[in-house]
């Protein structure tokens, strides 16, 4: 805190919570950041002010395997401000982990796609999430616009690829990895069998 209402004022508590979950999250100090994630609920309970507080518990849950908290925070961020696109994607992946309808998960994708059509990675999240529930076809489409709006990125080349060849569409799954940056999918420098990549880039 730099501010002095970061450290005496109303919102004191909220800047601690917010401080030690993103000081300790990318360190993984658990006790220090279960500690900012009961302060900043603590501060914040229901208050829609603090969407992006609400936002960062979700996502702060949501990493220690606390789903229902993560949903219910991620939830009241959205009711805050529902056009902000990296809460309704918090708030799809998390559905997802409680195999809620595909249909609540689309709308998610699709609205936060609309509010900022050129995030290509999440896109490509969404094309993975469209291929494992039989849409195929969709997911080509979706793998495409992600190529287009940023071509070089592993993660696409290789889930894109693999689509293809489930539909036997060989030509375009080499012309896809080749126009996207040369990577064949039987090439050295692919991350595994299968095509799926260790992590998105």
């Amino acid at each position: 805190p730099i501010l002095p209402q970061d450290t005496t004022g109303p919102e004191a508590k909220v800047s601690r919570g917010r401080g030690e979950i993103s000081l300790a999250t990318p360190l993984n100090v658990r006790p220090v950041v279960a500690d900012g994630v009961a302060a900043l609920a603590s501060a914040v309970g229901m208050d829609s002010t603090h969407t992006d507080a609400h936002f960062l518990l979700g996502v702060a849950n949501q990493q220690r395997g606390l789903t229902d908290d993560a949903i219910r925070a991620l939830e009241q961020s959205v009711r805050s401000d529902s056009n902000k696109p990296e809460p309704l994607r918090a708030l799809a992946q998390a559905y997802q982990h409680t195999g809620r309808a595909p249909a609540e998960i689309y709308r998610l994708y699709e609205r936060a796609l609309r509010l900022q059509p050129a995030l290509a990675w999440m896109r490509s999240e969404y094309a993975d999430y469209l291929n494992a529930q039989g849409r195929t076809p969709d997911a080509i489409r979706a793998y495409r616009a992600a190529l287009v709006e940023q071509p070089r990125p592993a993660v696409r080349l290789f889930n894109h690829g693999p689509v293809h060849t489930a539909t036997q569409e060989a030509g375009a799954t080499v012309a896809a990895f080749t126009t996207a940056g040369g990577t064949r999918p039987d090439g050295p420098d692919a991350p595994h069998p299968g095509g799926q990549p260790h992590k998105h880039l």
